[in-house]
């Protein structure tokens, strides 16, 4: 690509079966791992080890949305995506990879996860449902949350994002067209 420089990193590419979007997280110094939906719909992944690229492997599912990565602690990894029952599928690295696990809910064909992670084992997820409210679920160190709807009518999908311990901000586009910002901050939600 033009006015890139990949540097002494390499190129992640070769072939690439890339179907959609990328998603990338870091767990490390010097680890990388992204994640695509393939032009076969299973998702796939590729690993920077500190001196080189692995090669891409597939880890199987049928997605019907782009993945989303995040990590809430050294050596491990969360993926989440839609599945063709609508349903968002959990996927995950502790030293293994454990299999699709489906997490409920039936979101919108075109709408995209949002995750992030404020603390060791903890997860949030946030997506647009059918309704297109804002739907929240988390993970609390030993099991799922339910869905839960904050409302709103959206026309993106959320992006959600956590800047210290007990702290999640969440952004969508109303029908309006302006932002809007949703928080928690540790005992409620505001905005």
């Amino acid at each position: 690509m033009v006015g890139w420089k990949m540097g002494s990193m390499g190129k992640p590419g070769g072939q690439i079966p890339v179907g959609a979007g990328i998603s990338g997280v870091c767990w490390g110094t010097n680890r990388i791992d992204l994640f695509v939906r393939g032009t076969n719909n299973a998702m796939h992944h590729k690993w920077w080890d500190g001196s080189k690229w692995g090669g891409w492997e597939s880890l199987g599912g049928v997605l019907t949305s782009d993945p989303e990565a995040v990590s809430w602690g050294s050596g491990r990894l969360d993926i989440f995506a839609r599945g063709t029952d609508g349903a968002v599928y959990h996927k995950w690295w502790n030293g293994k990879w454990g299999g699709f696990e489906s997490l409920g809910g039936v979101i919108p064909v075109n709408s995209k996860i949002s995750a992030t992670c404020w603390s060791s084992n903890r997860i949030d997820i946030f997506v647009t449902g059918m309704d297109k409210a804002l739907y929240h679920k988390w993970w609390n160190g030993s099991k799922w949350g339910g869905f839960e709807s904050l409302g709103g009518i959206l026309t993106t999908d959320p992006v959600a994002v956590s800047w210290g311990a007990n702290r999640l901000d969440i952004v969508v586009r109303g029908t309006d067209k302006a932002l809007y910002q949703m928080y928690w901050n540790g005992s409620k939600w505001g905005n």
